[in-house]
């Protein structure tokens, strides 16, 4: 994703007021509250100036400050409140180590996921070079979401010391703030810091202009009690007509905040104004923003700019965004005077308004807001529905779920297109059940409707949900059904997809190929990139006999779909690249795959979702290379994975998967009948192998007892065709003929042995064979088999061995590995940096920001942080300062030679 999903107005502070009255006592306090506090927490009602206060204060904070400003609204949620802390951040150059724009995707997961975001935003806030950094979060009271609550008492907790967070709202916040509060590190001003004095009013009174308040100041002063929102309104209808405060209100004593008083007062400066200025303010305050061309688009008026203009010069209340065109925000309290006008005076406009608005709102999110608003169903799906891909790409399906939410439930539950969009966000999040119980609804709500297209669509999903979820017969039953239809593209290609997973699902791994290529070929007909990932095929079919090509086919053109985006699909395509090339026996290739895969979905916040992927490879690739302690490190991380968050018959089928793998790999390093044993049992406590099952000949074989494993292999061979999940049918080849050479029956061994090394080298799956281990493959190259075997498949067997052998002894010094069993990042070789990431760092060792850096090399900001973020991890260290130095230090070691 190039840019964080959110207007730009949200990041933008108000502009200093041209006329500013001097409050030194407030000043001095704030002042020195966010140069030295943790958190500074201003709670007052609106009106009091909470926003004016702060935007005057950061301005007079030292030169070398950092300031981050965020404006909160009220569908804003713990993703968006993330989004908007990142962007706003964007020009301290934060080191950032996984893309922000994906952590805000976690972050509005909540629980790890959230928590997670948090801890990587506050790394990169703590490696940020920069004397002190100040945060703001205005209006936090819009905001409703609860998780917020969560998400900011994490960033409370773990804040770096040079930064404060500032949080300014109209009702106390329900955050854990005791502990700062008793440590002195918390500062709060209330209304009663933000009322004016007496002498402030009468300073205000002068700075307005307003002569006519005179005497009677002590009285507005008394009856607003200082509320700085009502002094103005007062002083503003006095220079206006000086006789309105007079009016009903005049004998009554407001309290610090009087909305009555407020709406009373607002009326009188509007009907104050020209009839036009006034009814352009009203259509006008259904926008978010007020910009001329908006505005001019909306109300029909094309003399929006001055009218604009003379919205200013009256001071009405409306802050100017520091943005590039001139940009206007209502204050809440005039916003709701303005549309109660609304109501009241174009009640059969307002739809119209909205939708106008909504017409030419940039931001997809904010344009389905006002086209709900405006009781535009329709347009508010089509809205949805045009950005759901992309949606659905970036990892964002927490907020395409949100949005659609937003719909009333009555339309909600007969959109087939909404209700397959839930769905399809369910399975982004691999949570099959829902996904399943949406499509469901789906397929009903499109029958209802008689939309042929959008049911067969929803089915061929459902089919997907269905193979899943383990509803194997229903699954059958449909896809017959559907196989007799003509369907569109888009659903026949899913419909071939889901025909896969059933061959696959019942061992028919012959027919995969030929059905996977005819996947291959309408994909390639169609323009959707979610397509291409609603069919990616999983891992475990590229070790299948004559899947290689096809998959790797398939890579290929979609990452080259996929281009320059960082997508989620991009990880998930190197991991199945990995898979290809470990079957076809290119180990350092599979190596190199894995870690670009990994990279990707480190940087894109998405480590979890290929962190089992890419463990069952490395698991096997360990096995290969004799690393007995990482390979069972892996394997028990792998069989615990889903332990608490499965259900039982999830959980089993997963244990029984786990082991299956772990019978193998142990196998491979050979001669251990106790491993063996144990993962069997697991294997068959989680679900009980039906005959034929390996394993006892593989422990027959471990334990030397020979004969009985020849004879328990020979019995495998004509069912191995049905086990052949990741090269088994030609290791069984191997491992028996290796146990009838045992057996001192060479003779019966040979054809058995021509077979699988036949099968190696018409398909060149050599990681099959490397499946046998080194010891079978070693006994076998030794033995001189004569004319039994020809001369190419014994020069393949030598080959074979010889690469067995290998592996092995590279293990000898084994790489560095983290705490997840990942490989850990080496430091201190300028190799391990590539062309343009060596140039990169260049600029940044020459001072440059990350935006120079970017037009200087002609690639986006976006992609210098990815590079930052591979330099840092690949050199181990923690911010842009210390690369620099080490470039530095790179220069001079190499001038000295």
């Amino acid at each position: 994703m190039d840019a964080l999903r959110l207007p730009a107005t949200k990041i933008q502070p108000p502009r200093p007021r041209g006329t500013r009255i001097a409050r030194p006592g407030l000043e001095a306090a704030l002042g020195e509250a966010l140069r030295t506090r943790r958190v500074v927490l201003l709670v007052a009602p609106a009106g009091f100036g909470k926003t004016s206060a702060l935007v005057a204060q950061i301005g007079q904070l030292p030169p070398d400050s950092a300031v981050a400003w965020v404006s909160l609204d009220e569908d804003d949620d713990s993703a968006q409140l993330f989004a908007g802390l990142a962007a706003a951040l964007e020009p301290c150059d934060l080191p950032w180590r996984s893309a922000p724009a994906w952590l805000a995707g976690e972050a509005g997961n909540g629980g790890a996921g959230a928590r997670h975001a948090v801890a990587e935003l506050v790394n990169a806030l703590a490696a940020a070079e920069l004397a002190h950094g100040v945060i703001v979060l205005d209006d936090l009271h819009r905001v409703q979401a609860p998780q917020v609550v969560g998400l900011l008492d994490a960033l409370v907790e773990w804040l770096p010391p040079q930064w404060t967070l500032v949080i300014a709202t109209r009702v106390a916040p329900p955050l854990a703030l005791a502990r700062l509060r008793a440590a002195g590190e918390l500062a709060e001003f209330g209304q009663d810091d933000l009322r004016f004095s007496a002498d402030e009013a009468h300073t205000l009174a002068a700075a307005e202009h307003t002569p006519e308040a005179g005497a009677r100041l002590p009285e507005l002063f008394e009856r607003t009690q200082g509320w700085p929102a009502g002094l103005r309104l007062y002083l503003t209808a006095l220079r206006l007509r000086p006789g309105a405060a007079a009016g009903p209100l005049a004998g009554r004593r407001s309290a610090a905040i009087d909305r009555t008083l407020f709406d009373y007062l607002a009326s009188e400066v509007l009907d104050d104004m020209p009839p036009e200025l006034h009814d352009f303010l009203v259509r006008s305050s259904v926008l978010p923003v007020l910009t001329a061309e908006a505005a001019a688009a909306v109300t029909g008026d094309p003399h929006a700019a001055r009218r604009l203009d003379e919205v200013e010069r009256r001071g009405l209340f409306v802050t100017a965004l520091d943005a590039r065109e001139r940009t206007l925000v209502l204050h809440d309290l005039f916003r709701a005077a303005l549309e109660d006008r609304l109501h009241k005076r174009f009640p059969a406009e307002l739809a119209g308004l909205l939708k106008r608005a909504a017409a030419v709102e940039p931001d997809p999110v904010r344009r389905i807001s006002l086209e709900l608003r405006a009781g535009d169903w329709p347009a508010a799906e089509a809205t949805l529905v045009t950005v759901s891909d992309d949606m659905l790409l970036e990892g964002l399906a927490t907020d395409a779920q949100r949005l659609v939410a937003q719909f009333p439930p009555d339309w909600r539950q007969h959109s087939s297109r909404l209700l397959r969009l839930d769905g399809m966000a369910a399975c982004m999040r691999w949570h099959w059940s829902e996904m399943a119980a949406r499509m469901e609804s789906a397929v009903a709500a499109a029958r209802h409707a008689g939309d042929v297209a959008e049911l067969q669509l929803s089915q061929a999903c459902l089919l997907a949900a269905w193979n899943a979820t383990g509803q194997n017969e229903r699954s059958q039953a449909l896809l017959q059904d559907l196989s007799g239809q003509a369907l569109a593209p888009h659903a026949a290609v899913l419909v071939l997809d889901a025909q896969c997973s059933l061959h696959f699902q019942r061992a028919e791994y012959e027919h995969l190929p030929t059905v996977f290529d005819r996947v291959m070929n309408g994909l390639e007909q169609l323009d959707s990139l979610l397509a291409w990932w609603e069919c990616s095929p999983p891992t475990a079919w590229a070790g299948l006999p004559g899947m290689r090509p096809v998959l790797q086919r398939y890579c290929s053109e979609a990452l080259r779909r996929c281009g320059e985006r960082d997508l989620p699909m991009r990880a998930t395509l190197h991991g199945l690249q990995a898979a290809t090339q470990l079957w076809a026996g290119r180990i350092d290739a599979a190596l190199a795959e894995a870690r670009q895969a990994e990279s990707d979905a480190r940087w894109l916040a998405r480590a979890a979702e290929i962190e089992v992927g890419l463990h069952s490879l490395l698991v096997v690739i360990d096995a290969f290379r004799g690393d007995a302690d990482s390979m069972q490190r892996r394997l028990q991380a792998l069989f615990t994975h889903e332990d608490g968050q499965a259900t039982p018959d999830r959980l089993r089928f997963w244990h029984h998967h786990v082991a299956r793998l772990a019978v193998r790999v142990v196998d491979v390093l050979g001669s251990n009948a106790a491993a063996l044993r144990h993962w069997g049992a697991r294997q068959q406590a989680a679900v009980p192998a039906e005959p034929p099952s390996p394993l006892p000949a593989r422990i027959a074989a471990a334990e030397g007892r020979w004969h009985e494993a020849a004879e328990q292999f020979l019995a495998l061979l004509p069912h191995a065709p049905r086990l052949d999940l990741m090269g088994q049918c030609t290791e069984l080849h191997l491992r028996a003929a290796h146990a009838l050479l045992q057996c001192g029956r060479q003779a019966e061994a040979a054809p058995v042995l021509a077979s699988a090394l036949g099968r190696v080298l018409a398909d060149g799956d050599a990681g099959h064979a490397l499946m046998a281990g080194p010891r079978v493959l070693a006994a076998l190259s030794a033995q001189d088999w004569g004319q039994a075997i020809a001369p190419p498949l014994r020069s393949s067997l030598a080959d074979l061995a010889a690469q067995a052998a290998r592996l092995r002894s590279n293990a000898a010094a084994p790489e560095a590995h983290d705490a997840d069993g990942m490989r850990a990042p080496a430091s201190g070789a300028l190799a391990l940096l590539s062309s343009r990431e060596r140039e990169v760092l260049e600029r940044v060792a020459a001072g440059d920001s990350n935006k120079l850096v970017a037009r200087a090399l002609d690639i986006s900001p976006h992609t210098v942080k990815r590079h930052v973020a591979n330099m840092l991890d690949k050199l181990a260290l923690a911010s842009r300062g210390q690369a620099a130095a080490w470039w530095r230090q790179q220069v001079e070691a190499a001038a000295d030679k």
